[in-house]
């Protein structure tokens, strides 16, 4: 627990490290992004293009902006910046 807060600013006046690249919540939209249009992908890839491979699009839009969107709102509300993708 203590070395996961040493990322966040958080921990007691210790050593703090600096991540560099990608961090967890951008992680988990990428991953989830790419799980489930994976699906479609690899559907229209085993039988053909069909409409429905095109379903989850649409929901996948909206659920990476409404956590997103949320992220933020949390953010402001606690005083510190937030950097969408």
């Amino acid at each position: 627990m203590e070395q996961n807060l040493r990322f966040v600013g958080a921990a007691p006046s210790q050593v703090f490290y600096r991540s560099q690249g990608l961090r967890g919540h951008t992680i988990d939209k990428i991953v989830y992004v790419l799980t489930a249009l994976g699906g479609g992908a690899l559907a229209w890839a085993r039988k053909g293009f069909s409409l429905w491979d095109l379903a989850s699009i649409p929901l996948v839009i909206a659920s990476v902006w409404y956590v997103t969107h949320n992220e933020a709102q949390l953010l402001k509300r606690r005083g510190t910046g937030f950097k969408v993708m």
